[in-house]
């Protein structure tokens, strides 16, 4: 059985006081960003050194989930260094337009599951570099010499990593968020009556949790300011945030959750010619996802620079026709 009680506004936030029994109804919970690990570490022992990535996207400015990719740096340095830095945005300061923060993927219906859909999706970025005055197209010929493979059933290489090595596995870790919010929030939070936590059950677009884009229906406050809360009922949260004061400092943390096994063969790629080669573009390419006569001969003209850790179901959301997928936030992990 379950008791809902109305909607209670605050000043603070809008909550949404619930107790659900095991055998109630619970309200559908939007996909929670997974980090799975590589599982055959030996099969990529010759990778010297990568670093994590994520991408938050939002679609009708409504938050779509995270991307996480695993990039190498023993390939093309000039390229992973320049995608590294638009990713980080630490030039920022000095040039507005050399980070991927807002930047929009390509969205037609070449984009879209169906007849036309290319199974990768684009980035263009700004159309900048981080070399020099970023005009001069990245050009590494030695480094990618290096690093050509064959396409098989075509005439074409591609470069970087050695997709045959690339395997992924689920893992038990967590994310954990840190938050500083204005009130109001505008979050629906829930506590389960014998599950220890409350839980954030959607997100008002209207308030500044909605506008930051970042938590998601799933996640569990576990400090509000520098209490830790992660015990803490409904109702001490609450009262919590309510006397806070307008500025909020916030942890939630993000199960790993189950395996995101179709994260395998979703690819983060350059183009090494043809437009946007040597710039700010980037390409996630569903390899193993796309037709069997396509395959690895979808990767031609293209170097791989990472591939992807979790994220299907937002990869799956962005292809969905839904609306423009944009890059709400992005960095290292």
């Amino acid at each position: 059985m379950m008791l809902r009680v109305s909607f209670i506004r605050f000043t603070a936030c809008l909550l949404c006081v619930s107790f659900v029994s095991s055998s109630a109804f619970v309200p559908p919970t939007p996909p929670i960003s997974q980090i799975p690990r590589v599982r055959n570490p030996s099969s990529l022992s010759t990778l010297k050194a990568q670093f994590n990535v994520f991408f938050d996207i939002a679609i009708r400015d409504k938050a779509a989930g995270r991307m996480v990719f695993q990039v190498s740096e023993d390939h093309l340095p000039k390229a992973v260094e320049n995608f590294k830095t638009l990713v980080t945005g630490e030039r920022g300061a000095l040039d507005s337009t050399l980070n991927y923060k807002n930047c929009a993927f390509e969205f037609s219906s070449m984009y879209t599951m169906g007849a036309q859909y290319k199974w990768s999706h684009v980035c263009k970025g700004r159309g900048k570099n981080v070399f020099g005055n970023g005009k001069d197209a990245i050009k590494e010929p030695e480094a990618m010499a290096a690093c050509r493979h064959p396409c098989p059933g075509s005439a074409g290489s591609y470069y970087g990593i050695n997709v045959d090595s690339i395997e992924s596995e689920s893992s038990s870790e967590e994310q954990v968020l840190q938050l500083q919010l204005q009130k109001p929030l505008g979050l629906i939070l829930e506590e389960d009556e014998g599950v220890e936590g409350v839980t954030v059950v959607d997100v008002n677009e209207d308030g500044s949790a909605g506008k930051d884009k970042r938590i998601m229906a799933g996640d569990q406050i576990i400090k509000v300011g520098d209490q830790d809360v992660s015990a803490a009922s409904l109702q001490e949260i609450m009262d919590l945030i309510i006397n806070a004061k307008s500025t909020i400092n916030l942890q939630v943390r993000r199960d790993a959750g189950a395996p995101d096994q179709q994260a395998d063969g979703n690819l983060l790629a350059v183009p090494v010619g043809g437009p946007g080669c040597g710039f700010s573009r980037f390409d996630i390419i569903r390899m193993r996802a796309s037709p069997q006569q396509w395959q690895e001969r979808i990767l031609v003209n293209s170097a791989v620079l990472g591939f992807m850790l979790s994220g299907s179901r937002t990869l799956n959301a962005m292809a969905s026709g839904a609306g423009e997928p944009v890059i709400v936030d992005c960095g290292i992990l």
